[in-house]
């Protein structure tokens, strides 16, 4: 009688617990908005299954990213985190050897307003050279053996990406933006629970005291 006794609360334990973290996930999932950051607007939703997705906008450019949250119940806190994530924001479409004494770099996009906004670090036998594209989207620089080139979008400044070079022979590369160019990644970024709604980082700013209100 006294292990049925102990079981049945066992089971009345569990199925607590169970409801209690059923109940926690639906309370701290919906839609969050930053709030107190001047010409920006940045969004947060975390959805009951564990998943968020994310928007920011500034000026001309609109940013999105998504990933996974996890609740931490003793700290009141959510954890957010992209854990796919691509190696390069830039593919090399093709790249040849050319007469001349420039070795010439190239953006290609649909997208023209984009063209002018990559920034390159080039790795060259003779050191590194920097330099970025202009309106049509080309930079060229002294012909040199190019080892290593390095490539930034200027309107997404958290990230390079690094294209290694095995032919020291070329001097003309061309490259495309990948459609996940502007997605943002999180590293561990933290949300503290408030009345309000979180307190907590952003991906893309400076500082983990900014606010994100609950939308109703």
């Amino acid at each position: 009688m006294k292990k049925i006794f102990c079981f049945t609360i066992f089971l009345n334990l569990n199925s607590f617990f169970m409801q209690a973290e059923a109940q926690t996930k639906p309370t701290i999932a919906g839609e969050y908005e930053l709030r107190g950051v001047m010409e920006m607007a940045s969004g947060l939703l975390l959805k009951p299954d564990s998943t968020f997705e994310f928007f920011f906008s500034y000026g001309a450019m609109d940013r999105g990213g998504s990933g996974k949250w996890v609740w931490n119940e003793k700290k009141n806190t959510v954890i957010l985190n992209t854990p796919d994530r691509h190696q390069s924001d830039y593919a090399l479409v093709q790249s040849r050897k050319d007469t001349g004494k420039l070795t010439t770099f190239r953006i290609t996009d649909p997208n023209q307003f984009l063209l002018r906004y990559t920034q390159f670090r080039v790795y060259t036998a003779n050191g590194i050279i920097e330099g970025e594209t202009d309106e049509k989207g080309y930079f060229s620089m002294p012909q040199q053996p190019v080892m290593k080139i390095e490539l930034l979008l200027q309107l997404c400044p958290e990230r390079f990406s690094t294209i290694t070079i095995t032919d020291s022979a070329l001097t003309y590369f061309e490259f495309r933006f990948e459609p996940w160019v502007t997605d943002v990644y999180f590293n561990n970024v933290v949300l503290h629970l408030k009345e309000y709604g979180f307190e907590g980082g952003h991906p893309l700013l400076e500082g983990d005291q900014y606010d994100w209100n609950k939308l109703k």
